[in-house]
């Protein structure tokens, strides 16, 4: 079978998407400024992500936790 050596992992920022997912309209979360790289062997990655996969998917965030996310104050509605 085919076997990889190394991935490598990027981290961003997080920052307010204008797309329009999630379909609730509140904070959609997207990629920010690049933060760091990281250079790692598969194995090693393998271990560091046991746990925190999501399964089938994307990973669901609540509004208030994605507006926390990005920093934002949620202002009262009417929800």
């Amino acid at each position: 079978g085919v076997r990889f050596g190394s991935v490598d992992v990027l981290y961003h920022s997080v920052h307010l998407d204008d797309s329009k997912l999630p379909s609730d309209g509140l904070a959609p979360l997207g990629l920010g400024e690049l933060q760091r790289r990281e250079h790692l062997q598969v194995d090693s990655f393998e271990r560091q992500r046991c746990g925190q996969r999501c399964d089938g998917g994307a990973m669901v965030i609540p509004p208030a936790e994605r507006a926390s996310l990005a920093g934002l104050k949620r202002q009262a509605s009417l929800e």
